[in-house]
């Protein structure tokens, strides 16, 4: 007998609407909704977690937690920081292996609030539920040591980088991650179509190239350590609440 063994994180069950379905488990059962939104819930129990998906979100699954799940295939994060690959046992199941080392780790997220489009997003995104898990860090700010992390000030100005526990992902991927632990899935799924991922890449290069020349740059006061923060029009506010 194996004296470890692998430990089942989740049973992914599919229901026809989430917040009826948590009601129907939590009024008759001792447990606790761990996350849910629109499209997903998490139910734990004491001995193991119950996942509500909507259809076409999720199969039906089984969730293995293993620390090496990229052996098994390539990996998708989740919003929780998470990663997973879903295999197909040999009658057809679907098995989710999941690597749990990051989940509900903070993002950060290299940021230069001197660029004004930066500091409208940022304004936007902390408006936002489940905010919380990101965290701004300002690479713009004249008291920013990057000489502390495994980047360069350089390398961190070209374009926007975002760091969950050991692991770093740049560019368009960071914006995704946000927009995925803030709930807009579907349309982070989107973006990641091969022509549409391609067309985001190249569209966020020019913008990336063009960030330091834009109108209204802020640069930071050697006095207060800190670019100066205006009042901004609440344009952002407008942004339609995800759907998805």
């Amino acid at each position: 007998m194996k004296e470890t063994k692998d430990r089942v994180h989740h049973v992914a069950l599919p229901v026809h609407d989430i917040e009826t379905a948590i009601r129907w488990y939590t009024d008759r059962f001792e447990c606790e909704v761990a996350y849910h939104d629109a499209t997903w819930a998490l139910i734990s129990f004491d001995n193991i977690s119950i996942a509500l998906v909507t259809p076409g979100e999720h199969p039906p699954h089984i969730a293995i937690e293993r620390n090496d799940a990229e052996s098994f295939g390539s990996l998708t994060p989740h919003r929780d920081g998470s990663r997973s690959v879903y295999l197909d046992d040999p009658a057809g199941n679907a098995v989710e292996v999941i690597n749990m080392q990051d989940a509900h780790s903070t993002l950060e997220v290299f940021i230069d609030r001197g660029c004004p489009l930066c500091r409208r997003e940022v304004d936007f995104i902390q408006r936002r539920p489940a905010s919380e898990r990101i965290e701004f860090i300002d690479i713009s700010a004249v008291d920013f040591d990057a000489s502390t992390l495994d980047k360069t000030q350089a390398e961190l100005m070209a374009q926007i980088h975002g760091r969950v526990g050991d692991t770093w992902i740049s560019g368009p991927e960071v914006f995704r991650r946000i927009y995925d632990i803030l709930g807009y899935r579907r349309s982070v799924r989107f973006t990641r179509l091969p022509l549409i991922r391609q067309l985001v890449g190249a569209a966020y290069a020019v913008f990336a190239f063009a960030r330091p020349y834009l109108p209204g740059r802020h640069t930071p006061d050697p006095k207060t350590k800190a670019a100066p923060v205006e009042a901004l029009d609440d344009v952002s506010a407008a942004r339609p609440e995800p759907l998805d």
